[in-house]
């Protein structure tokens, strides 16, 4: 599993010792922030329709932003917080 504080230290270190200039400065220092506001992975949200006759209808959504999401998603399609499944 990846330890995305340590990814977080890896980026902020290669930012300051590297001093980056430019577009490239700029797109670390984007991805850097995008990271930290990610936060940790939000389990998903099973939703689905009331059953009529026996049937009913049944989906994923992001625990985040409710946006509907495939099972096995890492990431939502809508918002890009991490998606954890269990098992």
């Amino acid at each position: 599993m990846i330890d995305r504080e340590k990814v977080i230290e890896g980026l902020e270190y290669l930012i300051t010792a590297y001093a980056f200039h430019g577009d490239d400065a700029e797109c670390l220092g984007d991805a850097l922030q995008l990271l930290k506001e990610q936060g940790e992975a939000y389990e998903p949200v099973v939703s689905g329709t009331a059953e009529h006759d026996g049937h009913g209808s049944w989906w994923y959504q992001c625990g985040k932003c409710r946006m509907p999401i495939d099972h096995g998603d890492k990431f939502c399609r809508q918002c890009g917080q991490a998606v954890k499944w269990d098992g």
